[in-house]
């Protein structure tokens, strides 16, 4: 018997969002208030090595809970009910939102050339391309079965 999707095991707990775990908001104020400051460059060198190390932990969990999801939908051990449908969107949603966000805001930390950003350039492009990888498994998945983000 196949049970509806919303008993999955990757909705037992509600999925954080990125800027909840990654402290993007709070590296961008930073480096903005102290890219002129020499004596700030190792502080902005910590601050924006753990936004990229955190954000690519971040989506790189998204992609294993939603790959667990996709597996779940191809094996038919659940059904897409109305109110999964709408679970499913949300969920979807958080995961392409946060995606488009988080390389946004890593694009206007990388614009600014200093040679603390510049020296971590590989990481923060690295954590850019896992985060645009969750976002285009968010939308593969939701268009196979029927949902635009």
């Amino acid at each position: 018997m196949m049970k509806p999707i919303e008993t999955s095991p990757i909705f037992v707990k509600p999925r954080p969002r990125l800027f909840h775990q990654v402290p993007v908001l709070e590296t961008l104020r930073f480096v903005e208030m102290f890219q002129d400051e020499d004596t700030f460059y190792p502080r902005i060198k910590f601050f924006v090595k753990r936004m990229a190390e955190n954000a690519q932990r971040f989506f790189m969990d998204d992609i294993y809970e939603l790959g667990l999801l996709k597996r779940n939908l191809d094996t038919g051990r659940y059904k897409i009910t109305t109110r999964g449908k709408t679970i499913l969107r949300m969920r979807l949603h958080l995961t392409y939102d946060d995606g488009v966000k988080y390389n946004l805001a890593a694009n206007i930390v990388r614009e600014v050339k200093i040679q603390p950003i510049m020296a971590l350039e590989p990481k923060i492009l690295e954590s850019q391309t896992t985060a645009s990888a969750a976002k285009t498994l968010s939308k593969t998945i939701g268009q196979e079965i029927g949902i635009n983000l």
